[in-house]
């Protein structure tokens, strides 16, 4: 499959290397430190007019006036890059900062000493020449210039304190290796329609290349969102990945959840994000994760296992008390931003806040539904119970607090004034109760959510009639992976498998025109914003396959 490192970016499992092709040119690019950390590490340059060609294993460039002119990238491990030109030079510059240093060490051995990312690099030339240009003035050096001569070959590792030795394989013979590692990571993938070939293969590349290895903070294995921009992974994203790996490659589906508990807060509430270097606890997300682990188990009986189900039992919990404890008011949780939903400008946050919503209200009464079956598989029946009676306590407020007799409204917490706003598709995601509804209030909102939202390419965040409606306008309108699968979830398990089913292929025929992006217009189906996003990958594999299974 071909590459396109404008909007894709070209790295490999585990690696916090990626070489990328963007506006202000072509960059080898370090991801360490998340995403407030500038990842620009080394600019790419060439005397000549090149041509990129770039696969899942390996980038070449080519002279465009001669292709046997080349330079050639491969990640032979997710700590290593392997360059080698062949009848063509390349320019390495740094992209540093005062303090960064460049040492040269025993003969073709040199040190990068990186201050901006904190990450010590080691350079061996393993044939032919490099010519340094790096002038030092009394604490740094004043620019680093590297130029690879024409048939040479540099290895270039990253490490944070030591570096051991190592021998590299010859070139071809990694690149092997490399190759072999991705064409067994791409068969573990869901099978796909012939039609979605394309978006199959590049959703399998994004899971593989926007996974990083444990470093730092990160203490297991993880899938980032992306390696160009989102380089983190997040409280509610995580769910999402974790449930196309939870069949093939269930240690890093479970990875994506225990992150968050390593880092659960006293409180019990979950970091927004995690990274090599930041924990951020500024936002919260809705608490999905319990029905995302009911999911797992359905998946792969391995997670209901009683180590496994105890551990997410004891964090969902407190993931919960959270909410119902510090996060409430009145018995109500409520927001305290847009990026707490994970709907960050969605129009019923516009008024300000605190927000009482219906989503997060109806979201908690699930989790402690949820709570409550697992509780009963550990033999907790007491606590079976106390879930129980909780979760009954709060639906029994949810409808008459909520419905306003037309539909479902937020307010403002402490006023209890109605959000003006009621365009927004978060207001419909308490179908995630119709289990609980009678049947007249499931079909009016299944009803109103279908032909008030549905469009061309999915279910849209805001109404297309709104005037707030945009199509790139982030939530206020495209249609999104993570509310399409849980919309689409919902929709089955209400007996609606046939528009379930509609609502899904719309969703993967979006991907035919906009790729894997984080969001898509919802009347054309343009890719917005990253082009390269994990948790669109995960959902569009995921629908795809029971679109597979329902025709």
């Amino acid at each position: 499959m071909k590459i396109n490192i404008n909007s894709i970016p070209f790295s490999r499992y585990g690696s916090y290397f990626v070489i990328s092709d963007f506006d202000e040119g072509l960059l080898l690019r370090d991801v360490h430190g998340g995403d407030e950390s500038p990842s620009e590490l080394f600019r790419l340059s060439f005397d000549e007019e090149v041509v990129l060609d770039c696969d899942e294993t390996k980038l070449t460039i080519h002279k465009k006036t001669d292709r046997n002119a080349k330079v050639e990238f491969i990640y032979p491990t997710d700590s290593t890059v392997h360059i080698k030109t062949s009848g063509l030079a390349l320019k390495l510059d740094a992209e540093k900062v005062r303090y960064d240093s460049f040492n040269s060490m025993e003969k073709n051995n040199y040190e990068y000493i990186s201050y901006k990312k904190e990450t010590k690099y080691h350079l061996e030339v393993l044939s032919g020449e490099m010519a340094v240009d790096a002038p030092w003035r009394t604490v740094g050096n004043d620019y680093i210039s590297l130029e690879l001569a024409a048939d040479s070959e540099l290895y270039l590792t990253n490490y944070r304190v030591i570096y051991e030795l190592v021998k590299p394989q010859p070139f071809e013979e990694a690149h092997a290796v490399v190759q072999k590692e991705y064409q067994e990571w791409l068969s573990n993938m869901p099978e796909t329609q012939p039609e979605y070939q394309q978006p199959h293969n590049l959703a399998a590349y994004l899971l593989w290349t926007n996974t990083v290895q444990a470093d730092g903070l990160l203490k297991l294995p993880i899938t980032y969102m992306s390696k160009n921009w989102m380089q983190n992974i997040w409280s509610w994203d995580n769910c999402f990945n974790a449930l196309l790996m939870a069949e093939r490659y269930p240690e890093l589906a479970y990875n994506q959840l225990k992150i968050f508990n390593l880092y659960q807060d006293e409180s019990g509430a979950y970091p927004d994000f995690i990274n090599d270097k930041y924990v951020s606890y500024n936002c919260v997300k809705p608490p999905i994760h319990a029905w995302a682990y009911q999911k797992m188990i359905a998946i792969n009986a391995q997670f209901g296992e009683e180590s496994y189900l105890a551990e997410m039992y004891d964090s969902f919990s407190q993931n919960t008390h959270f909410w119902l404890k510090y996060r409430s008011h009145d018995g109500l949780p409520y927001y305290t931003h847009g990026n707490d939903s994970g709907w960050d400008n969605a129009s019923i946050f516009h008024e300000g806040f605190p927000i009482t919503a219906p989503d997060l209200t109806a979201y908690l009464i699930r989790q402690m539904d949820i709570l409550a079956e697992f509780a009963d598989k550990l033999r907790k029946h007491d606590e079976a119970t106390e879930w129980r009676q909780q979760a009954d306590e709060l639906y029994e407020r949810f409808l008459p607090t909520f419905f306003d007799g037309k539909q479902l409204r937020a307010f403002h917490t402490f006023t209890g004034e109605k959000v003006t706003s009621s365009s927004s598709a978060i207001l419909f995601l308490p179908i995630v109760l119709v289990y609980r509804m009678e049947t007249e209030m499931k079909e009016q909102l299944i009803s109103e959510l279908l032909t008030r939202f549905e469009c061309k390419y999915g279910i849209a965040t805001e109404e297309p009639t709104s005037p707030l409606f945009t199509g790139d306008g982030y939530w206020l309108g495209p249609v999104w992976a993570p509310e399409t699968y849980i919309f689409v979830d919902a929709l089955e398990a209400a007996g609606y498998s046939e528009e379930a089913l509609r609502v899904a292929k719309k969703f993967c025929d979006a991907t035919l025109i906009g790729g894997l992006a984080e969001n898509f217009n919802a009347h054309t189906g343009e890719g917005n914003d990253d082009l390269a996003f994990s948790w669109t990958s995960s959902v569009f594999l995921l629908l795809n396959n029971m679109c597979m299974k329902g025709d």
